[in-house]
């Protein structure tokens, strides 16, 4: 896999150091997915997200559209990526959703060809140390790890619950054995009996985002003066939305 990020013109407001890091996280994604054959091309901005600006609230934020598929469709490419979890999909739908992909989650499944427009657009702002590995001031944000937040959001790292699902929803569990269909809940592979990390409870932020037990890069609240590191599980939710 190979992640090309596309710097708009707002980009020139971004701090000292915060190009390197967003291609350092784009390089560290595409080496740890190194058999995708796919390029993804993701749009960042600096207090803008695509064309708009960004909440005044909000440190980080992702934008992309998605495709519908069907659960059979979804489940034969993974079954045929062979990630962690696959095998213990049913052939029939446990949801009764239709399956919304993103673009760079359609291509890395071989559901979707190739394309030369954005697969989505992430937008930041805010007081960040763009000093990868080191601890950051007292609320300032750990850069590296808000540009990972984002940019996996892009990439498929979302739950909706109702209406329609995506492939983090065929992996999210209330106890063993029973999908969860409302917020909350935890990530599991291997049909609810393992808990790799729960997802966050508040409304307010993403579902598919973790509660934020520990400092990590895929939490909903994003904490300052903290490396919120790329941890193990985020890698093998990352696996099993498709990516190898």
């Amino acid at each position: 896999m190979i992640i090309k990020p596309r710097f708009t013109t707002s980009w020139s407001n971004a701090p000292t150091g915060a190009t390197a890091v967003v291609q350092e996280v784009c390089s560290f994604l595409a080496e740890t997915y190194p058999l995708a054959p796919i390029q993804l091309h993701i749009t960042v901005g600096w207090g803008f997200v695509g064309n708009m600006p960004m909440q005044s609230s909000a440190v980080g934020e992702s934008l992309t559209s998605h495709a519908t598929f069907t659960y059979a469709q979804v489940r034969t490419a993974l079954l045929a990526i062979g990630n962690v979890g696959a095998t213990t999909l049913p052939p029939t739908d446990p949801l009764n959703r239709a399956m919304w992909i993103v673009p760079a989650q359609a291509k890395a499944l071989g559901l979707m060809p190739p394309k030369i427009g954005s697969d989505g657009h992430v937008g930041f702002q805010g007081n960040v140390s763009t000093q990868i590995g080191t601890v950051p001031a007292p609320g300032v944000i750990d850069f590296y790890g808000l540009v990972a937040h984002e940019i996996t959001e892009v990439m498929g790292r979302s739950i909706h619950n109702s209406g329609f699902a995506t492939v983090l929803d065929l992996f999210h569990y209330s106890a063993p054995n029973v999908m969860a269909n409302s917020i909350g809940g935890y990530f599991s592979t291997d049909v609810g009996n393992t808990i790799g990390n729960t997802f966050d409870t508040n409304p307010n932020f993403d579902a598919g985002d973790w509660f934020g037990n520990t400092p990590d890069a895929f939490n909903g609240f994003v904490a300052g003066g903290q490396i919120n590191p790329i941890s193990a599980v985020d890698l093998t939710l990352l696996s099993a939305l498709g990516y190898r």
